[in-house]
């Protein structure tokens, strides 16, 4: 065999090996980040959710344990109880944002004069 044709052997033997490790290995872990990721941010938003922003509450069917229902659903059924309650609970009925509370003015600067006033001469 020429070098010329083993060198083209071994570039393709390299792009095989390559692309099998990106689709067996790397792409299943960035889908697993991903869904984790995703499964924590879910069950952020069914501990922070105040319980008047769950469904049964805003549609006057007040139970006081949906919140423990759907943090078991979450904690219990994992990425498809995350992605089941992103599509009943999350998306339809959106956390209101909190609103900041307004900032207080400072205090003016007592050591220098407020602009346009003339300073007192210090001599005699």
């Amino acid at each position: 065999m020429e070098s010329g044709a083993s060198d083209a052997l071994a570039g393709g033997l390299v792009a095989l090996w390559s692309s099998m490790m990106c689709l067996m290995y790397l792409i299943p872990m960035l889908i697993g980040g991903v869904s984790i990721a995703g499964w924590i941010v879910v069950l952020v938003d069914v501990v922070q959710r105040a319980p008047e922003d769950f469904p049964n509450a805003r549609s006057g069917r007040d139970d006081p344990n949906e919140r423990m229902i759907w943090l078991l659903i979450v904690l219990l059924v994992g990425v498809i109880g995350a992605v089941v309650y992103y599509f009943v609970v999350m998306k339809p009925y959106p956390r209101p944002k909190p609103v900041a509370a307004p900032v207080a003015p400072s205090a003016p600067d007592v050591l220098t004069p407020p602009p346009g006033d003339p300073t007192p001469p210090t001599g005699e």
